[in-house]
């Protein structure tokens, strides 16, 4: 057995790479400079990475070589965050079984949402709100306030607090509205918007919306911030109900209020590692270089790890305010998704740290040259219903000449930035049967009955058993996890399915229910599935108090969250005794057979595709008169042919750019790019190797 040592002592050499090449790459592949330079630092950096660099594939194999060094000696460990829940899954599945103590105390692998959870917001609402926090999510929090809200907004005894709101969308909707019912309607949506908003803040007092620094009310005497400090102690500190946003909050006053947290904190993780950083918002990226990079500079070693121009989910055009670069920047140039034809039409479109991407996705598995030209359909008002069809054409064309593997690994998708859904220009104007609403699965429900609802639409997806046990799941752990049951092995942490049965399946006194637990699931599944989620509903709650017992527990502050069924979010024919149609956005290409994916671009970053489809759609005007730039196609002219963006580009236009480097960097083998006749510049194309496809003369060919 390895003995431990200090974190201090570590050095990665090229038998720990060697290692990591033989658990993550394919026999015979190899670790190039670029990525064994990032592998062997260990120092505070930054690392730029283009689109299919394989970042995380290298970050795991410094993870990898860490992890044997486990445990330190010094009783530290490592720090791994992510922005999201899939990303950290993807993490425990490839490394998981070669280094499982990377996933045990004192490390922790998780998303930064959960590290703020877990070593802020919770100790902060411990230690000075006397409350232990059962419900961080923002939903639940905000349905609870806008119900309680509407008991009160207009009481004259607490100084109608509704009259605090109404002022700020009073002048909006005057300008907006055609009639008297319709102000009335803009003015009742902006109130129930920025109540769900609103917060008490713990350090100042106040009350105030989420991202708006100027406050609503101070003055303590006033009726209505008294009624409405009642009303936020209540969710709050009562029923220990919080959104995300509040979390943030909580945790920063923790900082603030006992700033040795930080210095615990850094002698805990002298290692962190962040993934995706494009992806953290203002407070997230605030709250890391506060622990970890503030005025009193820690031995941590901090790498931050991604892409600044795959930031489409940030809040802000800028990202220079939020990520700054270190005083050492690495850069991860080649790209093993893109081929060189894609990877040059791709560069241009970077707004910030602009490296030229080097596209090495060069042969096919047949040997052939993976050479195909980004193609351009032009298309008119008549034939922009087609164009999705013409793109499965092209996929099929190049299928048949070999130049498209015909057991190709990745999905063929078709995307746009816009749903179309306001009535713009957007994904419906291609594809009439686009539904938004069927884009993404809900994970998180205010209450247990919406998640077996939820479930019933599940169902009818591939592997629908499945699905349906993870929703059931799903609202079990919510009610551990409200009631402040923690991870039974690390004894702090959220507690998972993963650990819920192992916990179950070790501890021999809870053998027998174990073996239980599992029939019931299989059976609760089963008869959702059949259309029974009303009857079986009744017997999951039964069932909780006697899962509760086994950690000593009973039902308590998950009550409301367990029984209420009057405010279940709504479904459409959730439980039909014959399932609905399926709604899974797929375009079904009548004459070729192919099938297209179809989604926003938000949907498909961190996808690889075999072949895109990006759809121009509309985004708001940039002035007014002819010269007004709404689309991609007139905003990003020079991108399209080759020019680098400018620095002095305004915001929409860096804006659209980062939709089109995220959208068109993630094929492999085939890129097509569908813009109206009327704002198509085709020399601009020609320049930088697009080939011009003009849909609207092959439908007049086909005689339509």
């Amino acid at each position: 057995m390895r003995s431990s040592m200090s974190h201090q002592t570590i050095t990665i050499g090229d038998e720990d790479i060697t290692y990591a090449e033989s658990v993550l790459l394919h026999k015979g592949q190899h670790f190039d400079d670029e990525r064994r330079r990032f592998i062997r630092n260990l120092e505070t950096i930054d690392l730029q990475a283009v689109p299919g660099s394989g970042k995380t594939t290298a970050l795991l194999a410094k993870l990898l070589i860490l992890a044997k060094h486990l445990p330190f000696e010094d009783g530290a460990g490592i720090l791994v965050l992510s922005h999201t829940n899939a990303a950290i899954d993807r993490i425990a599945e490839q490394i998981g079984p070669h280094c499982p103590r990377l996933f045990d105390y004192p490390n922790f692998v998780g998303t930064i949402q959960n590290f703020v959870d877990q070593f802020l917001a919770q100790p902060y609402a411990e230690s000075y709100l006397n409350t232990r926090l059962g419900t961080i999510d923002t939903e639940t929090y905000q349905n609870e306030i806008w119900r309680r809200f509407q008991i009160i907004q207009w009481d004259e005894d607490r100084g109608k607090p509704g009259g605090l709101l109404w002022p700020r969308h009073a002048e909006a909707a005057k300008r907006q509205a055609k009639s008297e019912d319709e102000r009335g309607r803009i003015i009742r949506e902006g109130i129930e918007r920025d109540a769900k908003n609103m917060y008490l803040d713990f350090g100042d007092k106040a009350i105030g919306l989420f991202r708006d620094s100027k406050a609503l009310l101070k003055e303590s005497a006033n009726p209505k911030y008294i009624a409405l400090r009642h009303l936020f102690k209540d969710i709050v500190i009562t029923e220990g109900i919080i959104c995300y946003a509040y979390a943030y909050h909580l945790g920063s006053l923790y900082i603030e209020k006992a700033p040795q947290v930080k210095r615990l904190l850094q002698r805990r993780f002298p290692f962190v590692f962040v993934d995706e950083m494009q992806d953290m918002d203002r407070e997230q990226c605030g709250i890391l270089e506060s622990i970890f990079r503030g005025e009193d500079l820690s031995g941590s070693i901090y790498q931050r790890i991604g892409d600044k121009n795959q930031a489409i989910f940030s809040q802000e055009i800028s990202l220079d305010d939020i990520w700054t670069n270190r005083e050492m920047v690495l850069t991860l140039k080649g790209s093993y998704r893109l081929s060189p034809a894609i990877a040059n039409v791709v560069t241009p479109f970077a707004t910030t740290d602009r490296i030229q991407i080097d596209g090495r996705n060069t042969s096919n598995i047949n040997g052939m040259t993976n050479n195909i030209p980004p193609h351009v359909f032009v298309f008119d008002e008549d034939s922009k219903g087609r164009v999705i069809e013409n793109f499965c054409e092209l996929t099929k064309k190049f299928t048949k000449a070999g130049k498209i593997p015909k057991d190709h690994k990745y999905p063929f998708k078709a995307i746009a930035w816009r749903k179309g859904d306001d009535g713009k220009f957007g994904l419906k104007d291609y594809w009439n049967d686009y539904e938004a609403e069927a884009v993404r699965s809900k994970t998180h429900h205010a209450y247990l009955k919406s998640y077996l609802d939820f479930g019933r639409q599940e169902g009818w997806k591939a592997d629908g058993l499945t699905n349906i046990h993870k929703k059931i799941m799903g609202g079990l752990l919510k009610v551990l996890r409200i009631e402040g049951i923690v991870n039974p092995d690390r004894k702090e942490g959220y507690i998972s399915e993963k650990s819920l049965m192992k916990y179950l399946r070790e501890t021999k006194a809870h053998a027998c229910f174990y073996d239980k637990f599992k029939m019931k699931l299989f059976l609760w599944s089963r008869d959702i599935y059949q259309g029974h989620a009303d009857e079986v509903y009744p017997h999951i709650k039964e069932f909780i108090p006697e899962l509760l017992q086994l950690f000593g527990k009973q039902l308590d502050r998950a009550s409301h969250f367990v029984n209420d069924e009057s405010r279940r979010e709504h479904l459409q024919d959730a439980n039909a005794s014959t399932p609905a149609k399926p709604r899974d956005n797929i375009y079904r290409c009548p004459a070729t057979g192919i099938e297209v994916h179809v989604g926003t671009v938000h949907s498909v970053k961190g996808e690889t595709h075999t072949a895109t489809l990006y759809m121009e759609s509309y985004y708001m005007k940039d002035g007014r008169g002819p010269k007004a730039k709404s689309f991609e196609s007139q905003r990003l002219k020079d991108q399209f042919d080759g020019k680098c963006l400018p620095d002095a580009a305004g915001d929409r236009t860096k804006q659209s750019a980062r939709m089109v480097y995220v959208g068109f960097s993630r094929p492999t083998h085939l890129l097509c790019f569908a813009v109206h006749k009327d704002r198509f510049d085709e020399s601009k194309f020609r320049n930088n190797g697009w080939k011009v496809v003009y849909a609207f003369e092959r439908a007049n060919a086909s005689g339509e």
